[in-house]
């Protein structure tokens, strides 16, 4: 059975041959989604009671309001719809439905029985579309109408990346989808767009994962309170997290804890993740105050309709629908008394209260009558664009210490907002990010720890300059000329080479790869000149000795250096391929996330830069075989001549003390590399100084030995000199004895040894002996 209720007369004293207007009304009386028909209906009661008592407006005509409940349903409205055209009496007009899926449920046919239907809510962009609703008006703006003030509050705040969620019914999907193309040309990113059905746990995780800061939501109230349910459980709200809501919920929407069913928090809970909300949406009541047609202003109506209401929990959680309802009730008036007038001026021969759902043209003068008007109602001016929407401004509530406020709204002709009551707060007046904001800030070797190593470099290379000065003053000394001091040198400068590796260092991104092959090269040429320098008089020992000829055998310096030469050229040709088949490339070596001091909103995302190549392991493992190699052989050499004792000429008790201290400090090196992993301070200064370390070793084991041996030569040498000038003088030349030829070979002999820069040297066992 059909709820039908029929309004009684609202003015007793009417005429006994009033005519009667049958209006059908559609009402959310009761469903989950949105049941604030009671509300609603006592707005329309009041307007129609004012309008009977006014003696301008309908004289002689009587409404009779026929409305039943469609509980917000789509398939309900049109059902009862259907139910009530189908009764007698005839109606001349349709109220509602509240729903916009309910509204268009009814208005895609309600035309076809030549009625005009106009809504008092009814947000869905979808019902602007004359050709599949041509008969139906609101004074409920759609959504759409807020993508305007919705992005100029996202670029007054320069807030670059958002994002969207909304409940799945199509009055949301379209003004999202509308939303998201107005976003795109406006150069704003959307990091995600979710979209929830009933519980919205899964996406307001994605949110979060997201990153999301800037969040518009879009969904009835009951949902959105289990949104920001959800929403407080994942931690995003205030005041990191803005949330910008429809503006068409009830006031203090979220304190009604008793009535949302399937709510898992507290009313504690719900007040921590409001604060801060931003809603847009319409003005429900008119912020001037002015008096209205009804001859009333805003807060006289109020006060007036909470007496009418009587229902402190329906006013507090519906309570803002009245005056929509008022003012559509006064619309649907106005509407019928201009149609009453042009039908008289226009010699109809019947009256509106005869109307048929054949009257297609008196159909016409009602719609036409709502395009034309304009008056003052409760909510402010009341006017239709050509779409049958309502031209009105959009206003910004925000939800600040547990009440809510209007704080601006946006202006449609100068398109922008303007703001009233301080406009937009902000805890501790910083206005929250769309973002984590990350900076990559790339790190280089800090000046200090540079500048150390760098010195310590320095000194060993003026160790090297030093020594080298030794090398050549003293190249004709017995100790330095028999340990090949043309070899010495090339050893002094193979380790001058690898001090400079520490210099090598980049400061600036663009110079990272050149930086990173002048290392490369002068570490590997370096060690290749200074291990080959020592290798090879090594070597050299070794053939001597090893030859089981009785004859002497004679190795030049060129055979030494050719010998080292070939070492380097291994290396270069190594490295020249590397080059010319892989060659480096910067690579981003990201190092751990770093928190701003003063502000957890900032990310900094540290990294450094290092060079890489696709198969630079394989030329690398070659470069490192190839030196392994050569310390190998070295300590086979070494270990091979350890029996031959002559100091000056022989170094393999320094060559092997140098493959030690190399071996174990590339051991360490290696191993404190994969340890600190991206330190770049610790690498950098532990491998430098194992470099500096290892180098100057090796220059003071092979030389401070030479240049101790030459200081006690020249000591003895000069004792000796001083020695001979005493007897010389006491001694007269007659005494003196001609040496014989013996005495004269050898010192021929000693001579040619020493003025030889590479001696000629008896069998083995001749000179062990």
């Amino acid at each position: 059975m059909v709820n039908v209720v029929v309004a009684v007369l609202f003015v007793s004293g009417l005429a006994e041959s009033a005519k009667i207007l049958n209006i059908a009304g559609f009402l959310p009386m009761s469903g989950t989604t949105w049941n604030g028909g009671k509300a609603c209906l006592t707005g329309i009661e009041m307007a129609f009671e004012h309008i009977h008592a006014r003696q301008d407006i309908l004289v002689g005509y009587e409404i009779n309001f026929m409305w039943d409940d469609t509980k917000c349903e789509p398939g309900i409205a049109a059902y009862k719809m259907f139910q009530l055209l189908n009764q007698l009496p005839v109606k001349c007009l349709i109220i509602g439905a509240g729903c916009s899926t309910s509204s268009a449920a009814t208005a895609q046919s309600s035309h076809l029985w030549n009625l005009t239907q106009i809504s008092y809510g009814s947000s869905s962009p979808l019902l602007s579309d004359r050709k599949k609703y041509p008969k139906f008006f609101r004074l409920a703006p759609p959504d759409t109408a807020l993508i305007p003030a919705r992005i100029a509050i996202l670029k007054q705040y320069n807030w670059q990346r958002i994002a969207t969620i909304h409940e799945s019914f199509e009055i949301f999907s379209a003004v999202t989808e509308e939303f998201l193309r107005a976003l795109k040309l406006s150069n704003i990113t959307v990091i995600t767009a979710e979209i929830f059905k009933e519980n919205p746990a899964i996406q307001v995780e994605n949110l979060k994962r997201h990153d999301a800061r800037i969040i518009i939501a879009s969904s009835y109230q009951l949902s959105a309170v289990k949104l920001l349910c959800e929403a407080y459980r994942a931690g995003l709200y205030w005041p990191k997290i803005v949330w910008i809501l429809l503006g068409w919920y009830g006031e203090n929407w979220w304190k009604k804890t008793n009535n949302f069913a399937g709510i898992n928090c507290t009313q504690d809970q719900l007040n921590a993740v409001v604060e801060g909300v931003i809603q847009m949406g319409y003005f429900f009541r008119n912020p001037k105050t002015e008096k209205g047609l009804a001859g009333i202003t805003a807060t006289e109506f109020d006060n007036l309709y909470v007496e009418k209401l009587n229902d402190t929990d329906t006013w507090n959680s519906y309570g803002f629908v009245g005056g929509p309802c008022y003012d559509t009730a006064w619309a649907v008036a106005l509407a019928l008394n201009t149609t009453i007038q042009n039908m008289t001026d226009a010699g109809y021969k019947k009256t509106l209260d005869q109307f048929t759902y054949e009257d297609a043209d008196i159909n016409d003068l009602i719609t036409n009558a709502f395009f034309s008007m304009s008056f003052i109602g409760v909510r402010g001016r009341i006017m239709f664009g050509a779409n049958g929407d309502p031209i009105v401004a959009i206003k910004l509530d925000q939800i600040w210490r547990g009440d809510m406020a209007t704080i601006g709204l946006y202006n449609w002709t100068a398109d922008k907002l303007e703001w009233s009551n301080g406009g937009l707060q902000w805890e501790g007046g910083i206005v929250p990010k769309d973002s984590t904001l990350v900076i990559r800030k790339i790190r280089f070797l800090s000046s200090r720890t540079y500048i150390m190593m760098c010195s310590f470099a320095a000194t060993g290379i003026l160790l090297g300059i030093c020594l080298l000065l030794f090398n050549i003053v003293y190249r004709n000394s017995k100790n330095v000329k028999m340990s090949s001091p043309n070899i010495n040198n090339l050893l002094l400068i193979g380790c001058m080479l690898t001090y400079c590796t520490v210099f090598l260092q980049s400061f600036d991104k663009k110079t990272v790869i050149a930086f990173c092959k002048a290392r490369t090269y002068c570490f590997c040429l370096g060690f290749a000149m200074s291990f080959g320098s020592l290798f090879s008089k090594t070597w050299r020992v070794y053939r001597i000795f090893a030859n089981k000829t009785q004859q002497g055998m004679k190795i030049k310096d060129t055979q030494l250096l050719g010998l080292v030469l070939g070492m380097l050229l291994v290396d270069t040709i190594i490295l020249v391929l590397q080059e010319l088949i892989d060659p480096m490339s910067i690579r981003e070596h990201q190092l751990p996330t770093e928190l701003h001091a003063e502000d957890n909103d900032v990310e900094i995302h540290p990294y450094f830069l290092e060079c890489t190549s696709r198969n630079g392991f394989y030329f690398e493992s070659t470069l490192y075989i190839i030196q392994g190699v050569l310390l190998a052989f070295g300590s086979f050499l070494a270990w091979e001549t350890r029996k031959v004792h002559i100091d000056a000429l022989n170094d393999s008790y320094q060559i092997g003390v140098c493959i030690y201290n190399v071996v174990v400090l590339s051991a360490l090196g290696v191993a404190l590399s994969f340890a600190l992993d991206a330190q770049v301070e610790l690498i950098y200064g532990f491998i430098s100084g194992f470099i500096i370390l290892g180098t100057t070793l090796t220059q003071l084991i092979v030389f401070v030995p030479k240049v101790l041996k030459t200081r006690k030569d020249r000591r003895v040498v000069g004792a000796q000199q001083m020695s001979s000038e005493k007897s010389g003088y006491s001694m007269s030349s007659s005494t003196r004895k001609p040496t014989n030829n013996s005495t004269t070979r050898t010192t021929l002999t000693e001579q040619a040894r020493e003025s030889s820069p590479l001696p000629l040297l008896e069998h083995p066992q001749t000179v062990q002996a």
